[in-house]
C-alpha cells in the first residue's frame, strides 16, 4: 500500500526502503517495523488503521496472485491430458466397448468416450452402464433412440425448466 510508504517517508522521515519495509511488514502482519510512540499518539493510530485496511487488501492480493498461478497450472495440466496421444489401451477399450473389429478411425461418440476416460470424468463401468441403458431403449436396434422415450415421466420437470428459462430471459430484457 502506497499510503504506508508515504507515511514512512514524510511523517517519519525514513528512507524509501525502510518505509516500504514498514508497509509490507504491517500488511503481512509480520510487524517487523513498528512506529515510535509519540506524545499525541497519531502515528500509532495511523498504523492501527493502516493494518485494519491493509491486511485484508494484502490477503486479497496474495489470494488473487495465487489463484492466477493455480488456474494456469490446472489449465495447462488439463490441456496436456486432453492432448495426450491416444494410447493402444485407449484404442483397445473403444474396440471392446463398441464390440467392433479393429478400425483405423473413431467416430464422435468413440472420441468423446476416450477423451472423457482420459480426463477422469467417467470410468469404464459408467460407460458400459450407459451403453446398456441405450441398448435397452433402442428396441428396434437402429442405433437411435427417440427423444420421447427419454422424456417419459419428465413432463413436470421439463415445464419447470422452461418456466425458469423464460423468467431468466424476461429479467435480461
Amino acid at each position: 500500500r502506497v499510503d504506508g510508504v508515504f507515511f514512512g517517508v514524510y511523517a517519519k522521515k525514513w528512507s524509501f526502503i525502510r518505509s516500504l519495509y514498514f508497509a509490507v511488514s504491517t500488511c503481512s502482519t509480520a510487524g517487523l517495523q513498528g512506529v515510535d510512540t509519540s506524545p499525541d499518539g497519531w502515528q500509532v493510530l495511523f498504523a492501527a488503521l493502516f493494518s485494519l485496511v491493509g491486511v485484508p487488501l494484502y490477503g486479497a492480493a496474495l489470494g488473487t496472485v495465487a489463484n492466477v498461478w493455480v488456474d494456469s497450472y490446472h489449465n495447462k495440466a488439463f490441456d496436456d491430458r486432453l492432448n495426450d496421444r491416444l494410447e493402444a489401451a485407449d484404442m483397445q477399450f473403444v474396440e471392446y466397448i463398441d464390440g467392433h473389429e479393429e478400425s483405423e478411425t473413431l467416430d464422435l461418440a468413440e472420441f468423446m468416450e476416450v477423451q472423457l476416460l482420459k480426463l477422469g470424468v467417467v470410468d469404464c463401468d459408467l460407460l458400459r452402464k450407459l451403453r446398456d441403458q441405450f441398448n435397452k431403449l433402442d428396441t428396434d436396434h437402429s442405433g437411435r433412440v427417440e427423444k420421447q422415450v427419454l422424456l417419459l415421466g419428465q413432463e413436470t420437470r421439463i415445464q419447470r425448466i422452461r418456466a425458469t428459462r423464460q423468467a431468466a430471459r424476461k429479467e435480461q430484457v
